[in-house]
């Protein structure tokens, strides 16, 4: 989509992978705390919320 301005401005194209690693990692790491905090709170119920959440989004994949 945007190569032409990635061979203009290399520097660009690794601050936008920089940052779509950052984006990744950081919605990573809050799915893990989410998940770990509903594990803890509901024990065996975040299976039930992780059933859901895919019931609820099918082209979310676990």
């Amino acid at each position: 989509m945007d190569a032409a301005n990635f061979e203009e401005r290399p520097e660009n194209k690794w601050g936008s992978i920089v940052d779509k690693f950052t984006n990744l990692l950081f919605i990573v790491v809050c799915v893990i705390m989410l998940f770990s905090v509903s594990w803890i709170l509901f024990d065996k119920g975040a299976v039930m919320v992780a059933q859901d959440i895919v019931s609820i989004n099918p082209s979310t994949s676990l």
